[in-house]
């Protein structure tokens, strides 16, 4: 018995195989249904894409801090957007950059944008830090250089500047509103 079943489905793989090697070609049509599940599957995974994409600009601006402040007495606007060893200030009329965290006395700081020049100046200070503002708006990261004055040890930093425009955007919208409140405040 165990012969006739080896031989019948040796004959029937043999007829199978001679079949298909000689029957004509079957064109398949997906049927509607099939069509539609194919179409829905890949829309989800552009919207999944997409999704991913707008969540990780949110995650990459969220990595950024903001805070604005009036000072009444001073009558001076303040903002504030800092992410690890980098800050941005924004005080009345005035972009400072501060770069390096306790940062030894009257030594020198280095920054580089990509593979622009490089800025220095003491203590991590940037006043006058316009230029250096562009360049993080269209950059992808900061490389400082510092010396520490707590171990005298010189650090090096990366920080991305992922999301950095739309942050700086938003504090600049922040600053701005600071100035409309003092404008209701005196009529």
């Amino acid at each position: 018995m165990f012969k006739s079943i080896l031989t019948m489905s040796s004959i029937f793989y043999a007829l199978s195989a001679a079949t298909l090697s000689f029957a004509t070609p079957v064109i398949v049509k997906d049927d509607q249904i099939s069509d539609l599940i194919k179409k829905v599957e890949y829309r989800s995974q552009q919207d999944e894409k997409q999704i991913t994409k707008i969540e990780n600009q949110m995650l990459d601006r969220a990595s950024w801090n903001i805070k604005c402040k009036y000072k009444v007495f001073d009558d001076t606007k303040v903002c504030l957007m800092q992410k690890g060893d980098l800050s941005v200030l924004h005080l009345n009329n005035q972009f400072i950059v501060n770069i390096g965290e306790k940062v030894l006395k009257n030594s020198m700081v280095s920054v580089k944008i990509d593979n622009h020049k490089i800025f220095q100046d003491r203590e991590g200070l940037f006043r006058n830090a316009n230029t250096m503002i562009e360049q993080f708006k269209r950059g992808n990261f900061v490389f400082a250089r510092y010396v520490t004055s707590s171990k005298n040890q010189e650090i090096e930093r990366k920080i991305s500047l992922a999301g950095f425009t739309e942050a700086f955007n938003d504090m600049e919208s922040q600053f701005l509103s600071l100035n409309n409140e003092n404008k209701m405040k005196n009529l």
